[in-house]
């Protein structure tokens, strides 16, 4: 029969193995601003038209209204828009005003997941032209525009290291940064030739 003490000791192992196997698990971790902006083939604030599965994979179309690199205005854009392996955070939401940065399929980490199939299933439906992307940092690089007190505002990502001296609005959605601080960053990430 086991003791008491025993049994302690047998759920303290069983803890310390779940928590070290729980550290040592897939993350994303942290990630520049002018890293993201250099990592991204594409970004703009887009609207988000359609959202439909294609390829087995939802796939969200969007509409381009204000281009920052790799786009013009008015152009559509296919993204895959859900998680492809556990951290990444991918999703879009029909209607939705966004400021996207986004990268080549190739680029994307896809955990049991071919893109190919996808990819064949977007142009057939959208044409031999259309580009499957994806969010760049496993779906960080997707801020969905609100407003908050007045102003036009996206998610303060915690693992951005976003734009210095930014001011930061608390909301009931957490810590929102705003749009115009995030968008003159990246204007002057581009213009300048920091990236």
């Amino acid at each position: 029969m086991n003791s008491p003490r025993t049994g302690r000791r047998s759920f303290l192992a069983g803890l310390v193995i779940l928590l070290g196997a729980t550290s040592v698990g897939a993350r994303v971790g942290s990630m520049s601003m002018e890293e993201m902006v250099q990592g991204s083939t594409a970004i703009g604030i887009v609207t988000v038209d359609r959202i439909e599965m294609l390829g087995g994979m939802k796939v969200a179309s969007a509409t381009v209204i204000r281009p920052f690199k790799g786009v013009r205005a008015k152009q559509k854009l296919f993204f895959v828009a859900q998680p492809t392996w556990t951290c990444d955070t991918s999703e879009a939401v029909e209607g939705e005003r966004t400021l996207l940065l986004l990268k080549p399929t190739e680029q994307g980490h896809f955990s049991g997941a071919k893109p190919d199939g996808v990819i064949k299933a977007v142009r057939q439906r959208h044409g031999a032209g259309a580009v499957l992307l994806v969010i760049t940092h496993h779906g960080q690089g997707r801020l969905p525009i609100s407003t908050t007190q007045g102003e036009e505002t996206v998610p303060n990502r915690p693992n951005i290291c976003g734009p210095a001296n930014h001011r930061t609005l608390p909301t009931a959605r957490g810590l929102q940064v705003p749009l115009k601080d995030v968008t003159k960053a990246i204007s002057r990430m581009l213009g300048d030739g920091v990236l």
